[in-house]
Formats: structure tokens, sequence, C-alpha cells
């Protein structure tokens, strides 16, 4: 839930955590115990910085450069890989995209005994440089131990908004995000699996429509990122962006991976529309 933070290890303070989460080591209370449809309120002592820091260079492997991924700083990417501190997948940037989606099986994750850990998984627009956030998905956490599963959405500035409906691993997801007139948007995420669709709408006057990504991320809180829920492998497919194959947009490939530590990894794109994301590191 949230922008691409910290590319190439530098730190980018950006929307930050996009879901409200207490800083590594405090236990999760409030995301878990939301009543259906109540915004994620934001514990003490966390806050959303108000504007993005820039991401800097980008490290990439036969890339173009297409402009800047954030105001002004460092050249952007329109194809190639990269890395991010908490992002795993692939965004297309560089153009203007009006649409997004995907499917995936929630992650069973694995918690140790006492650990709190975040995870998400989400289909969105905007989020990689832009000042906006569209994305709608899921999140598979540990909290003191015990395992959470839950969908949400987000139409940044707006806090994240959590959806009814049940999720538990193994369920079959899809979700897209669409952009209409006026800054308007509908998000929509099914589970196949306990046969309920939820959809949102909203208004985000700003929006950027500077990205379109499919992606496995570790959230951040105020004191940076947070520690990454053992989700095992996540296998995204059918991921289209404006109607058409995710490999026509020429994404960039994004491993997560901070100060020489790959905490997930993501694969070469199959049939131009699948890839996985594995995770390595907590």
């Amino acid at each position: 839930m949230g922008d691409m933070d910290g590319m190439d290890g530098q730190a980018a303070a950006g929307r930050g955590r996009r879901r409200s989460r207490p800083p590594a080591g405090k236990a999760l209370t409030t995301a878990v115990a939301l009543a259906a449809g109540a915004a994620l309120a934001v514990p003490a002592g966390i806050r959303a910085p108000a504007t993005a820091a820039p991401l800097g260079d980008a490290a990439t492997t036969g890339a173009a450069t297409a402009g800047p991924l954030t105001g002004g700083a460092g050249p952007a990417v329109r194809y190639g890989t990269t890395t991010s501190s908490n992002w795993a997948g692939y965004t297309a940037v560089g153009g203007t995209y009006r649409s997004v989606r995907a499917s995936w099986t929630q992650a069973a994750v694995r918690c140790a005994a006492g650990a709190t850990t975040w995870s998400s998984f989400w289909a969105g627009l905007d989020g990689a440089g832009t000042a906006t956030v569209e994305q709608i998905g899921t999140a598979a956490d540990c909290s003191s131990g015990r395992p959470s599963s839950y969908a949400w959405y987000e139409l940044y500035p707006a806090y994240p908004v959590r959806l009814s409906g049940r999720v538990a691993p193994g369920d079959r997801m899809s979700a897209s995000v669409t952009a209409g007139s006026r800054g308007s948007f509908t998000l929509r995420l099914t589970d196949s699996t306990r046969h309920w669709t939820r959809t949102a709408t909203g208004r985000v006057p700003a929006a950027a429509h500077g990205s379109a990504e499919v992606v496995a991320e570790a959230p951040t809180g105020i004191r940076g990122v947070l520690p990454l829920s053992r989700f095992g492998t996540t296998r995204f497919s059918g991921v289209e962006v404006d109607g058409h194959a995710l490999s026509s947009s020429r994404p960039v490939r994004v491993t997560m991976a901070d100060r020489g530590v790959t905490r997930a990894s993501t694969s070469p794109l199959g049939n131009g529309t699948a890839f996985t994301v594995v995770w390595r590191h907590g």
C-alpha cells in the first residue's frame, strides 16, 4: 500500500506507509480489528510525509530512460530492471495509464512465535514517483505470531479503507483499477473462492496517471520499511495495463532489496502477463 520507496537503497520519504502501520516491534492492533469499511486510523507516532523525496538514480539493466520517476530527480526507467526497498513486481512508467488488472492466490504466511510482520499484494495506478495512489489488494500479516488476511483499497491522500469480505490463504483474488473522467476511479476486488466482489469508487482530482503496477510490498512506517511477512511464492497472472498484456508496456521488473540483502525476487514475465514473487528475507 504505497509508493515505490527507497529505490536502489536510497530512502524516499514518499507517501510512505500506505497502510496505517505501527513501527516495527509494536503490536498490530488497529488494522486487524477494524470493522469492514472503516478507515485505517493512524496509530500514535505514525504520520504520512506531505511530499515525496527523490528516489535517486535507479539501478538499471538494459533499460531506456524516459524522464524522471519523481519531480525532476534522477533518470526514469521505461523498461529494464531495478531495485526497491519495499516493492517486488512490475511497474510501467513513462506514459499515461488508465487501467490495470491482475489475479493472484492469497499467500499463506509463516509466522514465527510472537512476530509481527506485514505484506501486501495489489494492483494499482500511480505510486512510482507520483503524489497520488490508487490501489486495491490484500494483506497477509502476522500479529504477535498469528496470521491475518484481509482486503483493502486506497485513494491517496485519503487513508486506506478495509473492505468487507473474508480473505483466507489460498483464495483466488482478482483486482482492477480503472480511471474515469474528472479524476474518478473504480476499484474492484473479487474473491472467486468465496464468491464475493467489492467495488469502491472515488475521486482523486490530482491523479497523475504516471504509472501502473502489480506488486508485492513490504509496507513502510516512520522508521522505515517494516519486517516482511514470510509469504513463500506468490504468482500473479492475467496482468494487463490499459487492456493489453503487461509486456506491451515495456515494464520495469523490480526486485525488493535493501543494503545488499534481497528481500523478495521477481521472475521474468511468462506469456507477457504472468510472473512470480518469491520471499527471500524478512
